[in-house]
């Protein structure tokens, strides 16, 4: 092999690539969480390390709670671990993906390196590879269109997966061309192995082994031999044949399919519009690269979505424009090798994102592993212009060097600029809706991340409503917001009529769970109870074992005390949850009410024993004793309550009780009197408070 003895120095472009990133990112160390930052990390209790052990690592890995089985779990473990050392603090977070950058950055130069050593690349000296790997490595870690893969911290798995990717291809162009046995079966053992983990981390990590062949036939093959031209062409057509019968299985199984069919029912989109959409998408991803304005960078994008070939115009030429770069460099594999790749390592890491797999039109992280080579060719260019116009034209070359030096800042100046719009939810917002005015998503996140939050309901509402009026992403998007707006109106203007209304409007666009409960819950707090049931039932048909839907409906017919269907209800959430406190106390009431008191009093116990200090539980107990006649054993659990409670707070807990639609069926007129006989016995100073007590709650019966 061509290998290059000359040691290339490694720690200098080490430490140039890190001050210069971490000067570019210094603006994002406060950023705050943003978006999916929140159901991923802040509100996923999977991946809240406390402490590590076992149990908590493969909760960990399991953290995707919207997926099942093994989902992205190297990612996931990270966030554990950052969740470990420093909780919810955003800037341990951010650290960690700035430290990921500039080791993927790092990998690249070394990376780079190798490839102009390779033996289809001739003619480059030490100091020629040492100027293109860092000025490539450079321009692509200070590019803006990065910024989404660091500073979106769930972004991580992106950003961690082309790290694990870069350090794949490093590994196998050093197993290539190491003339150790040894050393090549190490080299060999860890592309194998980050080819896991960056599978791992996220799911388009799966097309190295491609890249890795594509790899082999042009930087290592000699093309112009028919051998290997052929086999060249027939590995093409092979994986093209393995592809195209992988998504026939695809679509003939029924559960893929039908996920398939879900998924693009959610889209105002069909496969076939975005399979016509994404060339333009991808043209517009090498527009932002190669015109990097501020401007040109948003979390949304305003894109219209290709219904035909020429709907709109730019459709066709997009689609040939792609199709003709493509032909271009595999015309040009033989003559420009790196230009070649790089234009294939693009599109070809565009392929699982960019083709039939239903995710959103456009979005700017996935081009933060297929940039890793765009930048060479321009490298290349610049450094063969360096050479020539250092001999002609010096006052050009200076003029060459001032340039790229001005380019270089403008790059990271645009790259620091835009960071600081992610530096609030409001302000990530408010840019994207400038940039995207016809998009529904940023209104909509503006008012559910900052004015909801904020308290500022008024503004939030209008935000929802003009939210309505605009273009969605998803077609279930608009029962979102309407299940925000009446999340709104339940539970900060206390309007349960208008709940009521916002809830329905959401169920009929989609039947969300949480919705579902939204809708019993605002007419249990009209007393609707009859209405409440009626829905819980429809429900519950189509989903019968649902534990929240099945404790909701036990509750609400132990309030109407139609106590035995109750008792069925809690029956069927325990055997799913046995050691709920909730349902343990629940069964606890229910029996007491048919007078099973033995039985009862046992639910009651343990219930208690998971939860000491409920004052619910604490009276439910006092009141089953009286129930069954052992008055002087309820005293205990009496002295228990008033305790927990102090006594200033007793009248306010059970008022608040009663009065609630909610409020659990205790036995106030039972336990009233042995309250305020309890609290005439502490002090004198409570006479007045034992007297309302005893009035007003001994001849109510609840």
């Amino acid at each position: 092999m061509n290998e290059n003895r000359h040691k290339l120095p490694i720690l200098k472009p080490a430490v140039f690539l890190t001050i210069l990133i971490c000067l570019i990112y210094s603006n994002t160390l406060n950023s705050s969480w943003q978006l999916d930052d929140l159901n991923n990390i802040i509100q996923n209790s999977n991946i809240q390390m406390r402490s590590l052990n076992l149990n908590s690592i493969i909760d960990s890995l399991y953290g995707a709670s919207h997926k099942e089985g093994l989902y992205r779990p190297v990612a996931y473990f990270t966030f554990a671990l950052n969740w470990l050392w420093g909780g919810d603090d955003v800037t341990s977070y951010h650290l960690v993906n700035i430290g990921i950058h500039i080791l993927t950055a790092f990998f690249l130069f070394l990376t780079i390196s190798s490839l102009l050593r390779t033996p289809n690349i001739k003619g480059w000296d030490q100091s020629s590879i040492y100027f293109v790997a860092l000025l490539s490595a450079v321009l692509w870690a200070i590019h803006p269109i990065q910024i989404q893969a660091v500073t979106y911290i769930v972004q991580r798995m992106a950003s961690l997966a082309a790290l694990f990717y870069i350090i794949g291809i490093f590994s196998y162009l050093k197993a290539r061309m190491t003339h150790s046995k040894i050393y090549r079966m190490l080299w060999w053992g860890l592309c194998g192995l980050v080819f896991v983990l960056g599978v791992g981390s996220k799911n388009n990590a799966i097309m190295l082994p491609v890249i890795l062949l594509l790899m082999e036939f042009v930087f290592f093959r000699d093309l112009s031999q028919k051998k290997n031209l052929t086999q060249a062409v027939a590995i093409l057509l092979g994986m093209a044949l393995i592809v195209a019968i992988a998504g026939i299985f695809l679509f003939m199984e029924d559960d893929a399919s039908q996920y398939f069919k879900e998924l693009y029912e959610a889209r105002h989109f069909s496969m076939y519009q975005r399979l016509l959409t994404q060339p333009s998408v991808v043209l517009f991803y090498l527009f932002q690269i190669f015109y990097p304005t501020v401007e040109q960078f948003s979390i949304e994008h305003d894109f219209t979505v290709s219904t035909s070939l020429f709907h709109p115009w730019t459709t066709f030429p997009a689609i040939l424009i792609v199709l003709a770069l493509i032909v271009f460099a595999l015309w040009r594999i033989k003559k420009n090798p790196i230009l070649a790749f790089a234009i294939l390592f693009f599109f070809g890491n565009h392929v699982i994102e960019s083709t039939i797999i239903p995710l959103e039109m456009v979005f700017e992280h996935r081009n933060y592993l297929p940039t890793l080579f765009l930048f060479v060719p321009i490298a290349i260019g610049v450094k063969k212009a360096f050479d020539y116009y250092y001999n002609a034209k010096k006052p050009m070359f200076y003029f060459l060097i001032f340039s790229v030096c001005a380019v270089m800042i403008g790059i990271g100046t645009s790259t620091y600029i835009r960071n600081w719009d992610w530096r609030s939810v409001k302000s990530l917002c408010e840019d994207a809706i400038e940039k995207a005015p016809e998009s529904s998503r940023p209104v909509h996140n503006l008012a559910y991340g900052y004015y909801k939050p904020t308290g500022q309901i008024e503004k939030a509402l209008a935000l929802y409503q003009k939210a309505l009026e605009l273009k969605a992403p998803q077609t279930i998007f608009k029962a979102d917001i309407y299940n925000n707006i009446a999340a709104i109106y339940y539970s900060h203007l206390k309007d349960y009529e208008k709940a009521v209304e916002y809830a329905k409007k959401s169920l009929i666009i989609h039947p969300k769970d949480t919705t579902k409960m939204l809708l019993c819950d605002a007419l249990t707090m009209q007393r609707r109870y009859d209405e409440s049931l009626f829905f819980l039932d429809e429900f519950l048909k189509q989903a019968p074992g649902n534990i929240l839907l099945l404790y909701r409906k036990g509750f609400i017919l132990l309030k109407k005390e139609r106590t035995e269907e109750a008792l069925a209800s809690f029956r069927q959430c325990f055997r799913q949850a046995p050691d709920n406190w909730k349902y343990l106390r629940e069964i606890g009431f229910c029996l007491t009410q048919m007078a099973d008191y033995e039985t009862g009093y046992w639910f009651l116990n343990q219930a208690i024993a998971h939860r000491p200090k409920s004052p619910g539980i604490l009276l439910g107990l006092a009141g089953n004793r009286i129930h069954a006649g052992y008055t002087d054993e309820a005293n205990p659990w009496i002295e228990q309550f008033i305790d927990r409670m102090g006594v200033s707070n007793i009248e306010n807990f059970l008022i608040e009780v009663s009065e609630d639609p909610f409020g659990l069926p205790l036995f106030f007129d039972g336990v009233a009197p042995l309250i305020s006989q309890d609290i005439r016995k502490r002090s004198e100073k409570y006479l007045e408070i034992a007297d309302m007590i005893e009035n007003r709650f001994s001849n109510s019966v609840e």
